[in-house]
């Protein structure tokens, strides 16, 4: 078969492939922050970090937001103070009282799965073990266990991309309990932590997304001497480090929270967690008491739109659902309208129309779309808006047409398929007949 009759045969089956396969376009969201790592160093008092030989903590100081001046929870161990980092709640609610217990708090792992981001915890207390992660370590003994979780951090963070990757450091409480927190060697176990956080800089830049990811550095408790736990200053004093997108660069926080233990305070340990999330444009922990920490943000916003579903693939007839978050980012309460418009005109539902937030906390608007009667591939945009602010954002969505079997689109596609199909055929005789006669006439 010549070029000619090839042709021929395939232009009437290319156009009817395209009534049957209507192509179709996909719609991506770009996000501001592209992954977070939370580094937590067990019991490393603020001024020994202050006067240790950090440069990497340094570099990330210089380009965020910090406290020296920050207060754990009571008592001030690693038992009660972990899970308080990670849910945004107290003992009293996250209730974890043994490294075998339960965390009865929702925590920032399970806030960011429940949206689809992908997560790693590396080298974490058995407690933590429990969180629903995607990958999770564990934590065990090492000797050279600096350069060993580092390194494994490093490796899986290189290969699957995770949205949320947190790494715990154990080292420095250790040595801490041994030696003292005067000691030479108290302070050259933070430096070699600085060290591995180095790499983990590094790891980021080589990747390109440096500038992309929001870096949390902080303890879980303070030292006294060779021990902690009590309600010294010592112990209750705490330290944080936040850098990244829609964070200020080379801000020291204020002194603006209220403590029973070391008076006006930069933050409480238990606002790291929603602060993390409202930062990465979600909802805060379902059990969080703590406050985001406003005072970090770059930008002038008080209100942030999120949501945890951007994209669905549907057909006519169908009915498509969204969950959209809005977090109440003033330092006030307030009730915020909601609006929500369809760019091509698209039947839209959402309830409830108005949300009364307290300050940092969050609330959901169930989203529902019917997709209106297509003969082909379609796509809507709906934006979402808080009424009186200027926080917006775009949910996006295809709409492909109706299947085959589908009834009332039958009766169409048949006829047609029918008539190229017999185009093919009338084609291919009228080329075979008027061929045969030249070979006739020869």
């Amino acid at each position: 078969m010549n070029d000619r009759s090839l042709a021929v045969v395939l232009i009437p089956l290319l156009i009817l492939a395209l009534f049957v396969f209507p192509p179709t376009s996909t719609f991506a969201e770009s996000e501001e922050i592209k992954h977070v790592i939370l580094i937590v160093l067990d019991g490393v008092r603020p001024d020994t970090l202050v006067a240790a030989n950090t440069p990497n903590i340094d570099n990330l100081v210089a380009g965020g937001s910090y406290t020296w001046n920050a207060v754990t929870v009571t008592p001030s161990i690693t038992i009660a103070a972990i899970p308080s980092i990670f849910t945004g709640a107290t003992p009293a609610v996250h209730k974890v009282t043994d490294w075998d217990g339960e965390i009865y708090a929702e925590t920032i792992i399970e806030v960011f799965e429940e949206a689809g981001l992908s997560t790693a915890i590396i080298g974490q207390d058995p407690i933590l073990g429990g969180y629903s992660a995607t990958y999770c370590t564990g934590f065990y003994y090492h000797h050279e266990q600096y350069e060993y979780f580092t390194t494994i951090a490093i490796n899986w963070f290189t290969q699957h991309r995770p949205f949320f990757l947190t790494i715990y450091d154990s080292v420095p409480d250790h040595i801490a309990h041994e030696y003292g927190e005067q000691s030479d060697e108290y302070r050259e176990a933070i430096e070699d932590a600085d060290f591995q956080i180095g790499r983990i800089m590094n790891m980021l830049r080589e990747l390109g997304v440096y500038e992309r990811t929001l870096i949390v550095i902080t303890t879980d408790h303070g030292m006294t001497g060779l021990s902690h736990g009590s309600t010294l200053p010592g112990d209750m004093r705490i330290f944080s480090i936040f850098k990244g997108p829609r964070v200020m660069k080379g801000f020291e926080m204020e002194n603006v929270v209220f403590t029973p233990d070391l008076g006006y305070a930069g933050h409480s340990i238990i606002d790291i967690a929603p602060t993390i999330t409202v930062l990465a444009g979600l909802r805060t922990p379902a059990n969080s008491e703590g406050r985001v920490i406003y005072q970090i943000f770059a930008e002038n916003n008080p209100i942030l739109a999120s949501v945890n579903r951007t994209e669905a693939v549907g057909a006519p007839g169908d009915n498509l659902h969204y969950m959209l978050t809005i977090t109440n980012m003033t330092n006030e309460p307030d009730n915020f309208r909601i609006e929500i418009t369809s760019e091509k005109g698209w039947a839209v539902e959402f309830f409830p129309y108005k949300l009364m937030l307290e300050p940092g906390k969050s609330g959901n608007v169930m989203v529902h779309v019917s997709i209106p009667d297509l003969k082909k591939s379609d796509g809507d945009t709906l934006l979402a808006r808080i009424v009186g602010t200027e926080a917006s954002t775009e949910l996006e969505f295809n709409a492909i047409g109706k299947p085959l079997e589908t009834a009332s689109e039958v009766p169409l596609l048949l006829p047609v398929a029918a008539a190229v199909f017999l185009c093919g055929v009338i084609s291919a005789l009228v080329y075979y007949r008027s061929r045969k006669g030249g070979l006739t006439s020869r």
